[in-house]
């Protein structure tokens, strides 16, 4: 696996900045852009205004608004992190799956090192999430679009206990899911429904906040790439990033691949930070989310998200976001879903 796919911050009296090498209390997981012969971006990756628009783009009308409202509820984590002494803040990228809860990938939100336990969560859904300018750690609590998270207890952990893996490549972090709740007050805004179906072709896009690097540490971290003009390339990145930290939309019309047992993989050219953030496909019109955004590999050149299709998505959502409530009042959009969950639990049983 090749690198981390969160951004390290570190307090810094009175504030916090950011740390843009691996220098994180976890495994290292990859993010890929992916290149073309060029050594330029193969793929696109765009950012939204103030306003939350897509400004220069070439999709058609429909696509382009049903990707903008489909990144409204994706929001950016600040991750605290304390060993009773000191506090390191991590940030990646989660969207709003309820009125209460939020989606991450685990790892945004799991400590590794025996010190540390898992202190403060926030999510900020500004369009421009820079920290240290846009974000304080210590005035995120004042915030008005920033709100504290907790995480819902992990009891799926005893049911899937086997490693997710795509094809011969395992996957370092078990479940990478992790469910948050919002501990008081809520946003108030549009949260995404999974679009189930059984159509897996056409391209996909990626919503979340990359992180800060320098150009001598994305040189490090592309160098697998020989012969490659990752000069052009990391100008072009930074350019479209509008320089890194903003909410960003990253497209790529090939068709990746889609598992219901294992991981997925997909082409989108995504960041550092962009771990947890959602996965869409082009060729729908409204707003939605077909799986979770997880990393990716710099060995095998890919990049790899959770598909709502995934037996652990499926009981997660079912048993922790969907109660009875919550699928009354939304039946109809959720019904080609539901069919597959009951269709799970019919094979389970069988």
């Amino acid at each position: 696996m090749d690198k981390t796919d969160y951004i390290a911050i570190y307090p810094n009296q009175p504030i916090s900045y950011f740390i843009d090498g691996p220098q994180s209390l976890e495994t290292d997981y990859g993010e890929r852009v992916f290149q073309d012969k060029l050594g330029m971006v193969d793929g696109k990756i765009m950012t939204l205004n103030s306003k939350g628009k897509i400004t220069q783009t070439s999709l058609n009308t429909e696509t382009k608004s049903m990707i903008e409202k489909s990144s409204a509820p994706i929001g950016r984590l600040f991750v605290s992190y304390s060993n009773g002494q000191e506090n390191k803040w991590f940030a990646g990228s989660g969207f709003l799956v309820s009125p209460t809860h939020v989606i991450t990938a685990y790892h945004v939100v799991k400590p590794t090192h025996e010190n540390f336990t898992l202190n403060k969560v926030y999510i900020y859904f500004g369009v421009d999430a820079t920290f240290a300018r846009e974000v304080i750690s210590d005035k995120l609590p004042e915030m008005e679009d920033a709100f504290e998270l907790k995480e819902v207890p992990r009891d799926f952990d005893k049911k899937f206990t086997k490693p997710m893996t795509f094809k011969d490549t395992t996957w370092k972090t078990t479940n990478d899911i992790a469910i948050l709740k919002f501990v008081d007050k809520t946003p108030g805004i549009n949260y995404l429904f999974p679009l189930f179906s059984e159509n897996t072709d056409g391209g996909h896009f990626v919503v979340g906040y990359p992180g800060f690097i320098n150009v001598e540490k994305f040189k490090i971290d592309y160098g697998d790439n020989h012969g490659n003009a990752l000069d052009n390339l990391y100008s072009q990145v930074q350019q479209d990033t509008l320089g890194f930290q903003h909410k960003t939309v990253s497209i790529n019309q090939q068709s990746g691949n889609e598992s219901g047992d294992n991981l997925s993989s997909h082409q989108c050219p995504t960041l550092r930070g962009t771990s947890g953030g959602l996965i869409g496909k082009l060729n729908n019109v409204n707003p939605h989310f077909v799986g979770i955004h997880i990393g990716g590999d710099g060995d095998m050149q890919i990049n790899y998200w959770i598909s709502i299709k995934h037996p652990l998505f499926v009981h997660i959502y079912f048993n922790n976001i969907a109660n009875e409530q919550f699928i009354l009042e939304n039946q109809t959009i959720l019904q080609p879903y539901i069919e597959y969950y009951n269709s799970l639990q019919t094979h389970t049983t069988n």
